[in-house]
Order: structure tokens, then C-alpha cells, then sequence
């Protein structure tokens, strides 16, 4: 109980009415989408360990190497010359993936994402098969501003982990497609700098009495019994774990 962690799911995008190919789009060989999650949908700091996208309609077909990747980034939309970001990803989920229903389809990462609360996430997904069937279909939303980038071809252009720049040129959307990030907060290390000390009372403190309290993240995680309130109970398990660490 020393890390005195919490989970929770964070759903962003709750259109259920248009659909698009994309990620899922196997009518071609290959396809890449890369998309922009804001600091204020995600919230504080957390470990992302699982991310589902909302299925329409199921691919044709096996992605070969159906590949996940993160990063943190300052963009919050996309300019006129949206560019392929080849540089600081994470690999957080890779597999040959078979899809067979509809609904959310979660994918459980093999190397968990350590968001930093403060930039925006952005969120690469791709394969690369040598042939093409029917596209799937994900549910996808339009919050504003043109957060997508996204291309497919019969083999065009290489591996789509490869593009990079403008080769292939992308092309720049709004929707974004509906996402459930399934998220690990550390509730005793405020900070997360691996030991429960006064910076974590400072936070602790700045949100004391605060009742209005809720998901996901809680008055930065301090609401630690997550009753909507941070009181007695809160600073009873803040003291518990005073000076522990190294929290990890």
C-alpha cells in the first residue's frame, strides 16, 4: 500500500452518431493517424497503462503490427502544414491485432505512459499490412480545431512508423476519435517526485476544505477517498504516509 495509488478511466470524445475509418482503416495497406488529447480532458499527472477507442464496425482484416505510441507536445491544434512526428515517442502498445466486436475495444499497454499533467498528450496509431479488405469503423467527435492528422496507401510510402515531416502529406482534421484512457494516480506523492514531504503538503494544503471535489482528478488527487471533499479523513492518510518513500 506504499504507493497508495488509484485507478480510473478517463473518457474523451462522446459523439455516437459519425464514424470514420480511421484507425481502423483497412481498405488500404496502410494507415496512420496521429491525434491531439488536451491537458484539461486528461488532468493531473498519472500513469496511462490502457487505452480503448469506441468501434462501429470491425476491420476486415488482421493489422499487422497495429502499433500505439505516445508523446507529450506544446500543440493544441494543427497549422496549415501539419507535419509527421518522427522523434521522443513511446512504443506503448505493438501487436499483429485481430478485432472482432463492436463497442470499446481496449488495448492494455505493454509499457505504461507517464503523463505529465501539464502538456497536451499527442496519440500515433498505425499498421502496415501488404494487402486490403473493408475498413473498420470508430465513433469520433468534433470538439474544435483541427486536433487529427491522418493518411493511407497500398504500400506508397514505406512502414508508417517511418513517415516523417510531410512525406507522405497528411491531412488535417477536426474529429478526434473517441477514447477511454485508463489512468494510475498516485494519491500520497502530490508531485510525484518519489517521497511524501512538504511539497506534497503544499498542494495538500491549497485544496483543504475544498468540496468540490470529483473525477478524474479529484483536487490533484488530494480528495484521496475521492468523497467529493478533502477533510479530516484526506489529511488522516496524508500523515500515514509522511516522509515515505521512495514511492514508485
Amino acid at each position: 500500500e506504499a504507493n497508495a495509488a488509484y485507478t480510473a478511466a478517463i473518457i474523451i470524445g462522446t459523439g455516437t452518431t459519425n464514424t470514420s475509418p480511421f484507425p481502423l482503416a483497412t481498405s488500404y495497406h496502410d494507415a496512420r493517424a496521429q491525434t491531439i488529447y488536451l491537458a484539461s480532458e486528461i488532468g493531473v499527472s498519472c500513469r496511462i497503462t490502457a487505452l480503448a477507442i469506441d468501434v462501429n464496425a470491425v476491420p476486415g482484416q488482421t493489422m499487422t503490427n497495429f502499433t500505439i505510441r505516445m508523446k507529450h507536445t506544446d500543440l493544441s491544434v494543427y497549422g496549415s502544414s501539419p507535419i509527421w512526428e518522427s522523434a521522443d515517442w513511446t512504443t506503448v502498445y505493438q501487436t499483429n491485432e485481430t478485432i472482432t466486436t463492436t463497442g470499446w475495444v481496449k488495448f492494455d499497454f505493454t509499457t505504461p505512459f507517464e503523463y505529465n499533467g501539464s502538456q497536451n498528450l499527442m496519440v500515433d496509431i498505425s499498421f502496415n499490412n501488404n494487402s486490403y479488405t473493408t475498413d473498420g469503423k470508430c465513433y469520433y467527435s468534433t470538439p474544435g480545431g483541427k486536433r487529427s492528422i491522418y493518411y493511407r496507401t497500398n504500400s506508397g510510402y514505406g512502414d508508417p512508423l517511418d513517415w516523417s515531416g510531410r512525406t507522405p502529406t497528411p491531412s488535417a482534421a477536426i474529429p478526434i476519435w473517441n477514447v477511454e484512457m485508463f489512468v494510475v494516480y498516485k494519491s500520497v506523492d502530490l508531485n510525484n517526485d518519489g517521497i511524501v514531504n512538504f511539497r506534497d503538503f503544499a498542494i495538500f494544503a491549497f485544496y483543504w476544505m475544498d468540496d468540490t471535489c470529483s473525477e478524474p482528478d479529484w483536487c490533484e488527487g488530494t480528495d484521496f477517498d475521492k468523497s467529493g471533499k478533502v477533510d479530516i479523513q484526506d489529511l488522516a492518510k496524508f500523515v500515514k504516509y509522511w516522509l515515505e518513500g521512495p514511492i514508485s
